[in-house]
């Protein structure tokens, strides 16, 4: 019997389809590792399962028993409980506290009793995740790690059939990682049926069952990990990128950007640790690693949203360090955030013309008819608010605000996400062209192919520091 099941499941968003007839089944005692590039639909499976997105088409099942109508609440009373990848625990409370939170469920949905009987079953979950001394500290003064496991026991606190986590590693330690796989692989002995996200590929084949490999809202592939080893789905995953040479090869000439020993804290941990990267003009550079790896840090730090501890910036030879992202964008240092920024109640025009701000030095912005020319999905709706877009139009909006200041260096933060793929090869394309036209691109992407089709040179992160730099890219069998 099958803990959790989904049968034909489809979504879409826009024009894009997210989920496209997808089918996944979840054994008791099975870890199922889902994998793929970002935007290939593996959050919006797990958010259909759960109940969070409603599935346009399909039918899930919990236990084996179809369910009707698929809430949040159905699921979860149900017993499936799910972990989510921007953690949700309350920063006041404290650590059992939350864990508490977790038992709601068990009272129909109604409001939770704090008595004696739901701290102590907390506690008992907090041990298990071996987080006992913890237990009354409040969760703004835990590690990333000690978060992950204080999420893992609320989840577990109610006794679930199935757990679903999003990225459970993501951004942790090497040692904080290796402990929360042990610690899944106990769950899973004990009956739960476990699937997860993931993105790091070494903790999927020392704790996964079974893998789904998914690409364009659609599963290409799927099997024990031993399919991992398999060329094509290599490519995918962005592990079958080498180099004609190893070496560190770069372009010829002075850096138009660079950084040198960036180190970045957040409370207790450091998510730099000491990158150094230099870019030159004319060529696109491809940051490749997994969620969490350090990328959209080490962009902010670039761009000067975010301020490091230590280490030195500088572009076109001049000290940049301490620059606010005001006066490097100024200068023609344009950062493409992942998650947009833009103006929810303005028209797409309107966010275009704020972008004229970051103007100096005599350059001319990209005129709005050439915009709209490369990217008529936004140009048939410039009159309307941003907020009635869909996610990929409104990516569009923030490619188009950044890039129409002709910029000098463009810090792309997942560039492509939530796009059609032929849009995507549209977008790439552009960068690929500014880059030929002067310009250098650092891309930061998880779909590794897409990425290294138009770059000079690759530099892969891990846990926060540079792993690889690579040279001239090849694609190996």
């Amino acid at each position: 019997m099958s803990t959790l099941a989904g049968a034909g499941l489809e979504r879409s968003f826009g024009g894009v389809h997210a989920v496209a007839g997808v089918d996944v089944e979840l054994e008791p005692g099975e870890v199922v590792a889902v994998v793929g590039p970002n935007g290939s639909g593996k959050s919006t499976l797990i958010d259909v399962l759960t109940g969070m997105v409603v599935a346009d088409r399909g039918l899930i099942s919990v236990n084996s028993h179809p369910l009707r109508r698929v809430t949040a609440s159905a699921v979860a009373r149900r017993g499936v409980r799910r972990t989510f990848q921007n953690g949700r625990l309350i920063e006041t409370l404290s650590a059992i506290d939350n864990v508490r939170l977790g038992l709601h469920m068990d009272r129909g949905g109604g409001r939770l009793g704090w008595g004696r009987s739901t701290r102590a079953r907390s506690a008992v979950a907090l041990h298990h995740l071996e987080i006992d001394q913890l237990t009354d500290t409040v969760v703004s003064e835990l590690s990333r790690g000690e978060r992950r496991r204080v999420e893992l026991a609320r989840a577990l606190v109610g006794h679930p059939a199935a757990l679903i986590l999003d990225e459970p590693t993501a951004g942790l330690p090497r040692p904080d990682a290796a402990r929360l796989t042990g610690l899944l692989r106990t769950v899973a002995e004990a009956g739960v049926g476990v699937l997860m996200i993931e993105h790091d590929i070494d903790m999927v084949r020392s704790c996964a069952d079974g893998v789904i490999v998914m690409v364009d809202g659609r599963i290409c592939a799927r099997g024990s990990p031993a399919i991992l080893d398999d060329a094509a789905v290599r490519l995918v995953l962005g592990q079958a990128i080498t180099a004609a040479a190893r070496a560190a090869m770069t372009p010829a000439g002075p850096a138009l950007l660079s950084a040198e020993g960036l180190w970045v804290r957040r409370g207790r941990e450091d998510i730099l640790r000491g990158v150094s990267i230099d870019l030159h003009a004319g060529e696109v550079v491809a940051m490749l690693g997994a969620n969490g790896s350090g990328k959209t840090t080490l962009l902010a730090a670039l761009s000067g949203l975010l301020a490091a501890q230590r280490g030195r910036t500088a572009f076109e030879g001049r000290d940049t360090t301490g620059w606010t992202a005001a006066r490097l964008a100024r200068s023609g240092v344009i950062h493409l955030p992942q998650n947009r920024h833009l103006f929810a109640s303005m028209t797409v025009v309107d966010n275009l013309l704020v972008s004229d701000a970051a103007m100096e030095g005599g350059r001319e912005p990209v005129p709005m008819a050439e915009i709209f020319e490369r990217l008529p999905e936004i140009g048939r709706r410039r009159s309307v608010p941003v907020n009635r877009l869909s996610g990929g139009e409104q990516q569009l909006v923030t490619l188009a605000r950044g890039l129409r200041t002709r910029p000098r260096v463009i810090l792309a933060d997942e560039p492509t996400a939530a796009l059609a793929p032929g849009t995507r090869r549209r977008v790439l394309s552009w960068l690929r062209e500014l880059a030929d036209d002067g310009a250098a691109v650092l891309v930061a992407e998880q779909n590794a192919a897409e990425a290294m089709a138009i770059a000079d040179r690759s530099t892969t992160m891990r846990g926060g520091a540079v792993e690889l730099v690579g040279a001239e890219p090849e694609v190996v069998a």
